[in-house]
C-alpha cells in the first residue's frame, strides 16, 4: 500500500496585545526596565546600550516620555547593559544572563554627575518574571553539559521540570527515543522547537533531530498559559536553543562508555555468563568568529555505537517432531482425513506439506535442559547513530542579524528480536531500521525597522523518514518453498508469520513491516513586534507545507494460524499444511494433491484475506 499525503496548514495573522503588558517572543528574550534619578524622578531620554558579552553585538533604545524602555528579539546569552543621559553618571548592569523566552526587568537609578563616571552594579537581577503569566522552566548548558545522562539524551533533562513525567514504557513515541508527559497532556500533545524552528514530525508528533548535548545552550520547557502565537498543540512547548561562535573560540571533546566487563550480573538472567554489552558515545564540537563582532560559526558532531546483547528464552519443536515424529507425545496426533491418530504419532513423510515442512525448518535445535522454555538466545542489537550540526551567525548590517543552521541524524538499527513489535523470541525474524536521515534547517532574520517596530522573519524545511525492514527482506522465502498469493514486490520478501497457537513458539516478523519513506515539512513565518508607549503588539502569520510519501504494506508476507484443530496438535497442522487462519494478500494460494477432495481444494482471495480455513484444507 502507498500513501501519498499532502496537508496545508495556514495560521491567521495574530494579533495579541494588553495594556501594561510585554507577550515573550518564542524563541528570544526581552529586556525591559525603567530609568529614573536619585529621587525616583523618571528620565525619558535616556540612552540604553545592550552588548552581547560573547560576541560584541549591541543593540540601542530610548526610554520613552515615562522612563521606560523595552528591548526584545535579543538572543539568549549574557549581555552588559548601560543607560546614560546628560548630566547624570553613566549606569551600567552586568553580567545579565538573558534566557529563551525570558522577560527580564532591568531598572536604572542614576546619580547627578558627568557622564563619564560610571556606576556599575554586579548584583543579580530577580528571577520573577512579572510581565508574563507563562509558567516555564529553564535547562541551562550547565546542567546538559554536566549532569549524568544514561545515554547523553538532553530529553531526560526534561524531568527536572515540575509537573513532567516519562512517558509510559511501550508507547508509540517511547520507542522511538523518548518522550514526555507535561501537566497531565499526551505525549503526542508536545511541540519542539530548535532555534525557533519547527522540530516536529507533523506523523506522530515526535522531535525529528536530538541535537548534540553539547551543542543545546539552554532550553525552556512551557506549560499550556503560553502565548497565542504557540498554539498548534494542547501540551507542552520545548524550546531548544543551540550554542554560537563568539569572539573567543572554543571547543569540547569527549567521549562515555559502558561495558559488559564491568557490569554486575542481571539477577533474572539464566547461569552463565553476562551479556555481552559495548556503547561508545563520542563527539566534539568547536565555535568562534570568522569576523570580529560580525560573523560566528558553530559545529557539532556525536556518534554512538552500542552492542547490546539481550536474554531470550523460547519453546521449540525437538528435532525430530519437524520430520513428523510425535512419538515422545502421549497426545494423539490425528488424521484429518480419517480422524484417526496416526500409528504411533508418526505422520508418514508422504503426507507432510512440502511448505509446512520447509517453514517449521526455521526452527532451531533446544539448547536449554528446561522443557517449557528450551531454547536460550542472546543476539546483539546494534545500533549506529551520527548528528552533525552547523550554524552561522551574521550580523548582516547594525538593523539585521541572520541566522543559518543545518542539522541531520543518521540512524542504522539491527534488531535481531524486534524489541517494539515482537512476534517472537527466536532472533533472526527482527527488525533493520536502513540507514535514515532525519534533517532539519532553518534560515532566519531579525531585522529592526525602528527602535519600536521589529520583524523576525524565518524558513524551515524538516524531514522526518521511516526506513523500517523486516531482518529477512533481502531472503525470497516465497519463491523458495513455492508458497503464492504473497506480495512480489522485492521490498516485502522475508519469512510469513506464523503462530503456534502458544504452544511453541511464533515465527516470522511482524506483519506491520515494511514501513518506508519520509515525511516533510516546509514552513514560513513572520512576527512584528510593535512597542507603542505602555504596549506592546505582536502580530504573525505561520505557513506550513506538510507531504508525505510513505509505504505500508501490511501482512504482505502473509500471516497463518495454526491452533491444533485439524491434528490435535499446531505443529502437526503445519507440517500437515492446515492453517487455521490464513491472512494473504490478493492473489491465489497453492494447493496439493490430497487424498480427500475437499484438501485438493485451491483457496482464491479476491482482496486481503483473513479468515477461518474449512478443514482440511491446505497451503
Amino acid at each position: 500500500m502507498k500513501l501519498r499525503t499532502r496537508d496545508l496548514i495556514l495560521a491567521a495573522a495574530i494579533v495579541a496585545g494588553a495594556a501594561s503588558l510585554v507577550r515573550a517572543q518564542a524563541f528570544t528574550a526581552t529586556l525591559l526596565g525603567t530609568v529614573a534619578d536619585s529621587g525616583g524622578g523618571v528620565l525619558p531620554g535616556a540612552t540604553i546600550t545592550i552588548t552581547n558579552t560573547g560576541n560584541g553585538q549591541e543593540w540601542t533604545a530610548v526610554a520613552d516620555a515615562q522612563g521606560r524602555y523595552t528591548v526584545p528579539l535579543l538572543p539568549p546569552g549574557t549581555y552588559r547593559v548601560s543607560a546614560e543621559l546628560q548630566g547624570f553618571k553613566r549606569g551600567v548592569r552586568e553580567p545579565i544572563a538573558l534566557q529563551v523566552n525570558q522577560q527580564q526587568r532591568a531598572d536604572f537609578t542614576l546619580d547627578l554627575g558627568s557622564m563619564t563616571e560610571e556606576v556599575v552594579v554586579t548584583g543579580e537581577l530577580p528571577m520573577v518574571q512579572t510581565s508574563t503569566a507563562t509558567v516555564g522552566t529553564v535547562v541551562t548548558a550547565k546542567e546538559t553539559s554536566e549532569l549524568p545522562l544514561n545515554g547523553r539524551n538532553f530529553l531526560q533533562l526534561n524531568l527536572l521540570v515540575p509537573g513532567t513525567l516519562p512517558s509510559t514504557k511501550g508507547t508509540t513515541l517511547q520507542t522511538q527515543g523518548g518522550a514526555i508527559n507535561v501537566h497531565g497532556m499526551r505525549e503526542s500533545s508536545n511541540f519542539f522547537w530548535l532555534d525557533g524552528i519547527d522540530n516536529t514530525t507533523q506523523a506522530i508528533g515526535q522531535l525529528i533531530v536530538n541535537p548534540p548535548t553539547y551543542s543545546v545552550q539552554e532550553f525552556r520547557v512551557m506549560s499550556p498559559t503560553y502565548s497565542a502565537e504557540f498554539g498548534r498543540t494542547a501540551g507542552a512547548q520545548i524550546n531548544v536553543i543551540t550554542r554560537s561562535g563568539g569572539n573567543v573560540m572554543h571547543g569540547d571533546a569527549y567521549e562515555s562508555f559502558r561495558d559488559s566487563v564491568l557490569d554486575a550480573k542481571n539477577a533474572f538472567d539464566p547461569p552463565g555468563d553476562i551479556p555481552f554489552f559495548r556503547r561508545n558515545q563520542y563527539g566534539f564540537d568547536t565555535g568562534g568568529k570568522v569576523v570580529r563582532d560580525r560573523t560566528f560559526f558553530f559545529v557539532g558532531y556525536e556518534g554512538l555505537r552500542s552492542r547490546q546483547a539481550g536474554t531470550f528464552t523460547a519453546k521449540v519443536p525437538l528435532p525430530e517432531m519437524i520430520d513428523g515424529d510425535f512419538s515422545s507425545l502421549s497426545a494423539p496426533i490425528i488424521d484429518p482425513v480419517t480422524g484417526i491418530a496416526f500409528p504411533g504419532n508418526i505422520i508418514p513423510a508422504v503426507r507432510l506439506n512440502a511448505i509446512g515442512r520447509g517453514l517449521a525448518r526455521a526452527y532451531p535445535a533446544p539448547n536449554a535442559p528446561d522443557p517449557n522454555r528450551n531454547y536460550v538466545s542472546n543476539p546483539i542489537d546494534a545500533l549506529n547513530d551520527d548528528t552533525v550540526i552547523a550554524r552561522v551567525d551574521q550580523q548582516l548590517t547594525h538593523k539585521n542579524r541572520l541566522l543559518v543552521r543545518y542539522n541531520f541524524e543518521n540512524i542504522h538499527e539491527l534488531q535481531p528480536v524486534n524489541l517494539f513489535g515482537r512476534t517472537t523470541a527466536i532472533p533472526g525474524f527482527g527488525r533493520e531500521q536502513g540507514t535514515t536521515r532525519f534533517i532539519t534547517a532553518g534560515l532566519g532574520d531579525t531585522h529592526t525597522f525602528s527602535n519600536d517596530l521589529l520583524g523576525e522573519f524565518r524558513f524551515s524545511f524538516n524531514r522526518w523518514a521511516l526506513d523500517y525492514l523486516q531482518q529477512d527482506h533481502d531472503t525470497d522465502v516465497a519463491s523458495q518453498l513455492g508458497l503464492t498469493g504473497l506480495s512480489r514486490k522485492p521490498v516485502d520478501f522475508g519469512f510469513p508469520l506464523l503462530n503456534l497457537g502458544g504452544v511453541y513458539e511464533n515465527l516470522g516478523s511482524a506483519t506491520n513491516l515494511p514501513q518506508k519513506g519520509p515525511f516533510d515539512t516546509v514552513s514560513a513565518s513572520t512576527t512584528i513586534t510593535w512597542v507603542r508607549r505602555d504596549q506592546t503588539l505582536k502580530f504573525g502569520g505561520d505557513y506550513k507545507y506538510f507531504q508525505s510519501d510513505f509505504i505500508f504494506d501490511s501482512a504482505a508476507r502473509g500471516s497463518f494460524s495454526f491452533t491444533g484443530r485439524f491434528s490435535g496438535n499446531p505443529l502437526a497442522d503445519l507440517l500437515l499444511g492446515y492453517p487455521t487462519i490464513q491472512r494473504v494478500r490478493p492473489g491465489r494460494l497453492a494447493a496439493r494433491q490430497s487424498v480427500d477432495d475437499d484438501a485438493r481444494a485451491a483457496v482464491r482471495a479476491d482482496a486481503a484475506d483473513d479468515r477461518e480455513a474449512e478443514p482440511p484444507r491446505e497451503f
